[in-house]
């Protein structure tokens, strides 16, 4: 076995380590696998979106009677393979597409099919996306959680994700459809305590092992609770006060188990507004200015050339270069037709 040095690339993850104004950043992204997929699919020079999603248009089940035929199936099947892969490694931006998309695998419609090619040219704007984590401050171990009530149209069940963060970035992440039917928003969000509390047990003794690896505190791990946000305060006082039966009755035991991780400090619940909750795109979709907000709190930047930014700051960097251009142009043709009126007489800048 010989040393290679540091890592730069994983399964078709780049890993690069800089350092700016003495701070160390670690960032992941797939950008060239990106663009591989983008070339295989024939959509390389395709233009670029905002979103992975419409917005504007519900995505529902075809009708049984109209089967998809067996080659359609055969390239959703390739297209979504490949936005599962994207969204297990780094984007986790497209969790809740993926998870949206995938119940059409068994008859695909072409509104399926091009809702799913969408996803690709948002992938064209974002192929630079990367989680960047800021090494040198200290490290917290948080969850978020966030529920969408019946958002499903089909069958009127919730959607549930939770993700946790450290050193600035989003290190695990899940978005499900739950199983059940919640009566109540306070119900959805409470069912979805359990998944998170399992995952934060499983988190706290992962980084107890490797903490002295890494720059995270070990009191957060072992002397204090993990903290977990979110955003509807009911389910978190249901958690709290077992004594609120009335509320709970209906909901099974296994999904009391978080009152177990509450008593035994595995876990410490705490209240967060949703415009601050970032795993709001986890649950449903947004429009383009909540989206890229939601983006930037997960942790994810875009890197072009020598500057970092959010989805929305790229495009404010681009504006202002163009600005700057077309000022200083403007500059010297003025300052031409003053000392050089000649030049300008002579329809050498009229061309």
């Amino acid at each position: 076995m010989s040393n290679l040095g540091l890592v730069k690339q994983f399964l078709g993850i780049e890993v690069k380590q800089t350092q700016h104004s003495g701070t160390h950043y670690w960032t992941i992204n797939q950008s060239r696998f990106i663009s591989t997929i983008l070339s295989r699919f024939g959509m390389s020079s395709c233009h670029g979106i905002a979103t992975p999603l419409d917005n504007r248009k519900l995505l529902v089940k075809a009708s049984p009677e109209l089967t998809s035929p067996p080659s359609l199936q055969t390239k959703y099947h390739a297209l979504i393979g490949s936005l599962m892969y994207f969204m297990m490694g780094t984007h986790l931006d497209l969790t809740y597409t993926v998870s949206t998309l995938s119940k059409f695998s068994s008859n695909p419609s072409n509104d399926h099919f091009f809702a799913a090619k969408r996803v690709f040219h948002y992938l064209q704007t974002t192929a630079t996306l990367s989680l960047t984590f800021i090494m040198n401050q200290e490290s917290h171990l948080e969850g978020y959680l966030d529920s969408d009530w019946a958002g499903d149209i089909d069958d009127s069940k919730s959607t549930s994700c939770y993700l946790f963060t450290l050193s600035g970035a989003a290190i695990c992440w899940k978005s499900r459809k739950q199983i059940l039917i919640a009566l109540s928003s306070t119900g959805v969000e409470y069912i979805a305590l359990i998944e998170i509390a399992k995952e934060a047990s499983w988190l706290r003794s992962l980084f107890a092992d490797i903490s002295s690896y890494f720059n995270i505190e070990k009191s957060s791990l072992q002397g204090t609770s993990i903290p977990i946000y979110a955003d509807n305060p009911a389910s978190i006082y249901v958690a709290k006060i077992p004594q609120l039966h009335e509320q709970t009755k209906h909901i099974g035991i296994r999904y009391h188990y978080v009152r177990t991780a509450i008593a035994k400090s595995l876990v410490n619940l705490r209240y967060i507004s949703t415009t601050e909750n970032p795993p709001d795109l986890l649950t449903q979709v947004l429009s383009s200015d909540l989206y890229q907000r939601d983006v930037s709190q997960l942790g994810l930047y875009i890197l072009v050339w020598y500057f970092s930014g959010s989805v929305g700051d790229i495009f404010s960097f681009l504006f202002l270069f163009l600005f700057l251009f077309v000022f200083f142009y403007v500059k010297v043709l003025f300052s031409l037709s003053i000392f050089f009126p000649h030049i300008l007489s002579s329809g050498f800048l009229a061309k």
